[in-house]
Order: C-alpha cells, then sequence, then structure tokens
C-alpha cells in the first residue's frame, strides 16, 4: 500500500512542503517531525472545510436557481392558461411547465432542507479550528454566506403558503 504525504506551511517562510521533509526547500529551515505531523493534519482539516463551505455555498446558489425554475414554470403556467382561454390547446407546454414546476419545487424545498444539516456540520467539525490560513478564512465567509443565503427561504415558503392560502 502507498503512503501518501501530507502537506503543510512551513513554519518560518509560509511556503507548502511535505511533512517528511527535514528542511523546507525554500528557507531551508529545519522542520520538527512532530510539529510538521500536527501542521500536515491541521491543513487537512482546513483543506476538508473548504470543501464542505464551498459545497454549502453551491448548494445554497442552487436552492435559488430552483426557486427561480418554480417561478418561470408558474409564468409558463399563466401563458399556457391564456392560450387555452384563447382556444389552442397546449398539452406539450402544459407537460413543459408541469415538469419545470415538479423539479424546481423538488430541488428548493430539498436543499433548503439539506442546508441547515450542512451547516451544523460544517461548525460541529471545523469551528473550533484556530488557524490564520486565508483558506479557512475563505471558508468561514463561504459558510456564512450560505447562511445568509438560506436564512430567508423558510420566510419565502411562509409567504407563499400565506399567499395560496388566503386566495381560496
Amino acid at each position: 500500500m502507498l503512503s501518501q504525504e501530507s502537506f503543510f506551511p512551513c513554519p518560518t517562510c509560509g511556503s507548502i512542503i511535505g511533512s517528511s521533509a527535514p528542511r523546507c526547500k525554500y528557507c531551508n529551515a529545519g522542520v520538527d517531525p512532530q510539529a510538521a505531523a500536527l501542521a500536515a493534519n491541521l491543513q487537512q482539516e482546513v483543506n476538508a472545510a473548504c470543501d464542505d463551505a464551498r459545497m454549502a455555498r453551491s448548494a445554497a446558489g442552487i436552492m435559488w436557481i430552483a426557486f427561480a425554475i418554480q417561478v418561470l414554470a408558474a409564468a409558463m403556467g399563466l401563458l399556457i392558461f391564456i392560450h387555452i382561454l384563447v382556444g389552442v390547446v397546449a398539452v406539450r407546454a402544459m407537460a413543459m411547465q408541469f415538469l419545470l414546476a415538479l423539479i424546481g419545487q423538488l430541488a428548493f424545498i430539498g436543499t433548503m432542507v439539506v442546508l441547515p444539516f450542512m451547516l451544523i456540520r460544517w461548525q460541529s467539525r471545523y469551528g473550533r479550528i484556530k488557524t490564520n490560513d486565508v483558506d479557512f478564512k475563505r471558508a468561514r465567509r463561504n459558510r456564512n454566506i450560505t447562511l445568509l443565503l438560506w436564512l430567508p427561504a423558510p420566510i419565502v415558503i411562509a409567504l407563499v403558503f400565506y399567499i395560496f392560502r388566503s386566495r381560496s
């Protein structure tokens, strides 16, 4: 089985070096093997935190794209209704409108439900990491943006239910 070398930033110059290197190849500073192992583990955690935060932010964006698809499907439904009133039968358009609405709803509600779990998971796994790593700061920012993108979603759902409930 091949062992995979881990990497970490040099404590002296900040360049990324292998944990098995006895010296930094950029600044020639000596590397303590125990400190290198700890730093490499921290770097792996930071990398995982960055990946998870990026995934959560992408999911939040997809959630609002799915909402836009629902709005588009509703607009298509209105146009189809007008065509039906005029006498033009639009069976294919009705099927497309139904499919778009269904996909949009499932994606919006699915991501709206999953995102809080992703945020809680990120916070419980990576919230205690203490580092000055620029990528980790970006991961925290992505986590915060995800939260800000998610927060209006339950309000939008409540407003939609209120509007449709008040019509009936």
